[in-house]
């Protein structure tokens, strides 16, 4: 299963907005997923496969085994799907 952390200054809006389109991404494919909601003082808390936030977040992931995505624009789903794809090819779901 894939774990996915989608995180953002409050965990409410950006989040959202990400965490929607992540799931409309998964909709029809044959991947399990578990998403969930983050703002950035306790995302780190999360032992994720993988962080999705917009670029402007000042977010460093701690660990090396985590990955990160950044959006640079947050509505965009073909960016988001560009880089979901190459995400999920490259480890193999």
């Amino acid at each position: 299963m894939l774990n996915i952390v989608v995180l953002c200054s409050l965990g409410l809006g950006s989040s959202f907005i990400i965490e929607s389109n992540v799931r409309k991404y998964f909709k029809n494919k044959d991947v399990k997923y578990n998403v969930i909601r983050s703002d950035i003082t306790t995302a780190e808390f999360y032992e994720p496969d993988l962080y999705i936030c917009s670029e402007d977040i000042n977010f460093n992931v701690n660990r090396k085994s985590i990955e990160k995505i950044e959006l640079e624009d947050l509505l965009d789903e073909e960016e988001l799907n560009s880089k979901l794809t190459n995400y999920i090819k490259s480890k193999g779901f």
